[in-house]
């Protein structure tokens, strides 16, 4: 078998491997709410309802929900088909990956990159669910890698395709714009690293892209506007200079350490910089100098350089990209947090392709470099081993209950019965597998909310008169002999306590509200009915997103008076 032959086999299995391991995640559980929301709008109507909702009760561009709608209407619109769109292009990434890579450094480092994206867990995740994550890091890199080429070798086609990746991009997600910020930061760093010629012919291509790339984007400026002032995700508190320190210096790293591994938490944070600190002072005090200076003399990588004249292009965009998006991510938060791990993995591929560059040229000069190779190796090995751990947590972790929630209200509820869910946006995945024909509502909505409005969600869940009137409603439920059920999260459940509650207050946060809101309306039911039946909780492992709880309330009595309830 030749060489090539080899490297379209290993190529070929990565592939496989991919799409196996999303598969095995994508379709293992329900759908969970923020899924069962995107299935609503995708299937609105029509494509002017779709649009019309989107511009004015949601965050997001429609580009995602446009293909995701034209997918449908060719497959039948089942949730197996839709999820195999995720799944396809989430497979996607990994001979890009390879074919960036070998475009811009050598053969052997695309085919680390497309290892390391094959395994990734932020990839896998945000790849294999129905929204439009998994798309953001295809085109993202796409986006940087039409810039580099364009950058370096010019040509009509190749600015053509940064722009219209780029377009797509910023139609997909508007934390795109972050990326967009990133790459005018790379421009700029090349704009003093050539020659006048080059400089002059660069800027003009760039200012001319960005014109043609506004004037596509010019029909949604309004509703982009619309919605960084009226949606999007509450802010990260942030009320003292310590809290700023605190989110600067963990922020950035956890950011980081996001967009390789996905999910981190306190321990996991501590772990990954305790590694990076180590790993940095090995470097530092143990690489061989010599082997340095005749690498920057060209006696060992000029090979490379020759092959590939675009690297330092390369590197420049695709490191310059990550740390401007995190550092603005950073910045921005205290108004809307955008330190999501589904923003972060709009990153991963590029900071794969830079890491896999490194480790290909760290491996090319072994004999010069002896200890940075083998520092190389182990870099290889851990990034490996924490992508295995976490592939492996989520294929065998549910991604929901709500379908096993669904068939349980199913199977024990009466005509007579009033259903209550808190917060309303968990009715989405619901009624997916749910449909009986019961009194229900999505509080704060009176009765079934259908497509939730991400507008003015804060002045919703905050105004007192949804709460005054499902208390009326429970109040009455409980004199007529009512069963009322409350489907909520384990995420509202937990204690409160009083800094949270001024928190959410102060600084406009809904969710924080809503917890706020869930533990009134369980207050108002155990005042109406006693304590709850907890002989439905799902006593199973914690899904890795809804984990949604069904309580029982009723009167084993029968009729009375419903004892007084705390206002």
């Amino acid at each position: 078998m030749s060489f090539t032959s080899r490297r379209a086999f290993v190529l070929a299995a990565l592939c496989a491997l991919a799409g196996v391991i999303r598969a095995a995640f994508a379709y293992h559980g329900g759908i969970w709410a923020d899924e069962g929301f995107f299935l609503l709008v995708a299937r609105a109507p029509s494509w002017s309802s779709m649009l019309d909702f989107l511009r004015f009760h949601e965050s997001h561009p429609p580009f995602f929900y446009t293909l995701m709608r034209l997918w449908m209407s060719v497959t039948g619109g089942g949730d197996v088909m839709a999820l195999l769109l995720c799944v396809l292009i989430g497979v996607a990434i990994v001979p890009a990956s390879f074919l960036v890579g070998r475009d811009l450094f050598s053969s052997r480092a695309g085919l680390i990159a497309a290892g390391f994206a094959a395994i990734s867990p932020p990839l896998i995740e945000h790849s294999a669910q129905l929204r439009p994550y998994g798309l953001m890091p295809l085109l993202a890199l796409v986006s940087c890698f039409a810039l580099v080429t364009a950058a370096n070798r010019g040509g009509f086609r190749r600015w053509c395709l940064y722009v219209l990746s780029t377009v797509a991009l910023l139609y997909t997600h508007n934390w795109s714009w972050l990326i967009a910020v990133g790459q005018l930061v790379a421009v700029a760093g090349l704009f003093f690293s050539v020659d006048l010629a080059r400089r002059s012919r660069l800027v003009r291509q760039w200012i001319t892209s960005w014109l043609a790339i506004g004037l596509m984007y010019l029909p949604w400026i309004p509703a982009f506007l619309f919605q960084v002032r009226h949606a999007g995700h509450g802010p990260i508190v942030i009320d003292t200079f310590a809290q700023w320190t605190q989110l600067t210096l963990l922020g950035i790293p956890a950011a980081l350490i996001m967009v390789v591994a996905g999910h981190v938490n306190d321990i996991s944070l501590g772990l990954w910089m305790v590694v990076a600190a180590v790993g940095a002072l090995t470097t530092v005090a143990l690489s061989d100098v010599p082997g340095f200076l005749a690498a920057a003399d060209g006696t060992v990588r000029s090979t490379q350089v020759e092959k590939h004249p675009g690297r330092k292009v390369a590197m420049v965009v695709f490191i310059a990209v990550p740390v401007t998006a995190v550092f603005f991510a950073v910045v921005l938060s205290s108004r809307s947090n955008l330190l999501l791990p589904r923003c972060m993995a709009t990153l991963t591929p590029l900071a794969l392709l830079v890491l896999a560059a490194w480790l290909d040229d760290a491996w090319r000069s072994t004999s010069a470099r002896p200890v940075t190779s083998r520092f190389g190796a182990g870099v290889f090995t851990v990034v490996v081993a924490v992508s295995i751990l976490g592939a492996r947590h989520l294929v065998m972790t549910e991604r929901s209950n709500s379908k096993e929630v669904a068939e349980t209200l199913s199977s024990n509820i009466r005509p007579n019965d009033l259903v209550i869910i808190a917060p309303e946006w968990y009715a989405a995945s619901l009624h997916h597998y749910f449909d009986r024909p019961v009194d229900e509502i999505d509080y704060p909505h009176a009765g079934k909310s259908g497509m939730v409005d991400f507008s003015h969600v804060f002045e919703r869940v905050s105004d007192p008169a949804p709460l005054a009137r499902l208390r009326d409603t429970i109040d009455k439920a409980a004199v007529a002999g009512r069963r009322v059920w409350l489907v909520t999260s384990s995420d509202y459940v937990r204690p409160l306590r009083a800094r949270d509650v001024e928190d959410a207050t102060r600084f406009h946060l809904a969710s924080a509200f809503s917890v706020i809101r869930v533990h009134q309306i369980k207050n108002a039911l155990s005042g109406a009915f006693g304590p709850a039946d907890l002989g439905y909780l799902d006593r199973g492992p914690k899904p890795l997103n809804d984990d949604l709880l069904l309580f029982l309330y009723a009167r084993p009595d029968g009729l009375r008076e419903p004892a007084a309830i705390p206002r």
